[in-house]
């Protein structure tokens, strides 16, 4: 045991010197590494960089390659050179090695300098375009560039007779200054197009040009409008429609104007000038020529603006009356005479204006909604009027007469019981012939004009027959074709003025004239009564005074040379006095006068 102890102790102690001595050779000491040259000096990210020296590290990785503070990859690697590839974020400085821990940098800067860019030169494809001879603008050529920062100029290498030009910076064709395409000369033009980037780079191709021919607008090419002479200028006339074959717009003007009333706009609408207004006594009808263009070719428009006559008040030469309905829906009819011919335009009143034209017409109507007053105005060929019917009660004043030329005023207002006679002009009687029952009934008329001529009218029996208020100042009425006065004055109860200086030496019929005429004190004598052959009742129960009675016999007898023998006249109640009236008295009676009725010989006052 102590023999195996003393062995292991011995062992051990060998082992022990064994171990603490140093039987290989040591580790050398890192040298520094150099730097002496590197090629190239400059170049761009991705540039291969050799940089010559001295103790580097044969492994590739165990060298820190940067430049300046960007680190390099080592690509080879030896003792005496190193290879590296520029990195990217690289900026200029100066190339550093570091081996060991120990570093070399180099006395010169590597210039990291920016890659030189490739030009890529544009593309133009052959393009066509089609248009119409009318064409200013062509169209646009298009090319492209994969240089984006490129900016592309266009050029017309070859042209066509000099027809095109093209925008530089844009590639936008169009005409020439003065020159058109013109389809019936060539229908297809072939130019040259080059296109270029500034750096170099030029493409070129050829750009075809389709021309189609140009058809002018199309639509009607004469219009005919109707318009009242009272059209607003913010109405519309009439309305232009024109189309174009190829789909243009249509451009539509004046060209031919009557005194600049007119406008249209660009939808055709037809209208007046601001201010402007239609006169239907000035012209009936206007005529212009509208222009409707596609901007190549035109095309002329006969317009026609007939001016339809709106009857007014206003208008002079209009008759006007004022009616009052009855009722809501009721309905004026105004009679007509239908043995004349007619040819008027009628405004109702309500907005309702008719033209009424023809012969045999005995009367018209008109249905209104509510119950008021309507001012009805005529305007026309309107000869005669006959208000003869129930309705007559309806009509209220005549405010105008205008200038219709009467031809017949028998019963033209008769039974007119509300009537008034506002108009302050005179009715055109000159045609007319006979006035029998014109104002027969009409109980609320007061007077009418005293300047009326009626030197034409034979026939004025019952004219005043029944108008119970009228009392006109018609002395000056001149009567010379006068032949009928039957009942004119009868029951005129209020009719008192003097007409004694009227003409009646065609007077035949005097019956009932002044009957009942119970105002009308007036004397007669200077009346011609040459004519006269029938006086039954004419002064029956009128107001004739004694003395009016008197000089009435002795002016009448006074003509006893050219009476007509064995004439009845009505006196009822009537008196004459003294020795003149007397022998008037005997002298008419001795040529078969009847003086019927009267109370005979009374004292003189």
């Amino acid at each position: 045991m102590t023999l195996k102890k003393l062995l292991f102790t011995t062992l051990l102690g060998v082992a022990v010197i064994s171990c603490s001595k140093d039987n290989g050779p040591s580790t050398p000491t890192a040298q520094t590494p150099t730097i002496t040259s590197f090629t190239p000096k400059s170049g761009t990210v991705g540039t291969l960089v050799t940089i010559n020296g001295t103790n580097f590290s044969t492994t590739a990785s165990a060298n820190t390659v940067k430049i300046g503070s960007t680190t390099a990859t080592v690509s080879t690697a030896t003792a005496t050179k190193l290879t590296i590839t520029v990195p990217q974020g690289a900026t200029t400085g100066k190339v550093s090695v570091a081996v060991g821990g120990k570093t070399a940098t180099s006395t010169d800067n590597f210039t990291v300098t920016a890659p030189v860019a490739t030009n890529n030169p544009p593309v133009i494809a052959a393009q066509e375009f089609n248009v119409l001879e009318s064409a200013k603008e062509i169209g646009t050529v298009v090319a492209s560039d994969q240089d984006q920062e490129d900016n592309l100029v266009f050029v017309i290498a070859t042209n066509d007779d000099d027809l095109f030009t093209i925008e530089e910076s844009t590639g936008l064709l169009s005409l020439a200054e003065g020159k058109k395409l013109d389809f019936d000369t060539a229908d297809l033009h072939t130019i040259t197009v080059e296109v270029s980037d500034g750096q170099g780079g030029v493409a070129s191709s050829d750009i075809t040009i389709n021309v189609a021919e140009d058809f002018a607008p199309t639509g009607e090419t004469q219009y005919g409008f109707s318009a009242e002479e009272t059209i607003a200028d913010t109405e519309i006339i009439g309305i232009i429609n024109m189309d174009d074959p190829e789909g243009q717009t249509v451009t539509l003007s004046i060209s031919d104007n009557d005194n600049d009333l007119f406008e249209i706009n660009s939808d055709g609408e037809l209208s007046l000038v601001d201010g402007k207004n239609l006169d239907y006594e000035n012209a009936m009808a206007h005529n212009i020529t509208v222009t409707a263009s596609d901007g190549f070719n035109e095309i002329a428009i006969s317009v026609t603006i007939n001016v339809e006559d709106i009857i007014t008040i206003d208008d002079p030469s209009t008759f006007v009356t004022t009616w009052l309905t009855d009722f809501n829906g009721d309905t004026i009819e105004i009679g007509l005479n239908n043995l004349l011919d007619y040819n008027f335009t009628i405004n109702w009143g309500d907005g309702i204006i008719e033209t009424i034209t023809g012969s045999g017409l005995s009367s018209i109507d008109h249905q209104y909604g509510s119950q008021q007053p309507y001012q009805i105005i005529i305007q026309g060929e309107f000869p005669a009027i006959r208000i003869d019917n129930l309705g007559a009660h309806k009509l209220r004043t005549i405010d105008q007469w205008g200038e219709i030329v009467w031809q017949s005023m028998e019963n033209a207002f008769y039974g007119c019981v509300n009537l008034e006679i506002n108009a302050v002009d005179l009715p055109n009687l000159s045609q007319v012939t006979i006035a029998a029952y014109a104002f027969a009934d009409c109980i609320s008329m007061e007077g009418l004009g005293g300047s009326w001529d009626v030197s034409n009218i034979e026939d004025m029996a019952f004219m005043f027959w029944g108008a119970t208020s009228f009392n006109g100042s018609i002395g000056g009425w001149t009567t010379t074709s006068l032949q009928n006065m039957q009942s004119m004055f009868q029951d005129a109860t209020d009719f008192n003025k003097n007409i004694g200086d009227w003409d009646t030496s065609n007077v035949t019929n005097m019956n009932n004239t002044f009957n009942n005429a119970s105002s009308f004190s007036n004397s007669l004598a200077n009346w011609d009564v040459s004519s006269l052959t029938t006086a039954t009742g004419m002064f029956n129960n009128s107001g004739m005074s004694q003395t009016s009675y008197n000089t009435t016999l002795i002016g009448w007898s006074g003509q006893q040379a050219n009476l007509q023998p064995d004439v009845t006249v009505g006196a009822n109640g009537l008196q004459y006095c003294g020795q003149d009236a007397i022998d008037a008295m005997n002298i008419l009676e001795g040529i078969g006068w009847d003086f019927v009725g009267d109370v005979g010989l009374a004292n003189c006052p």
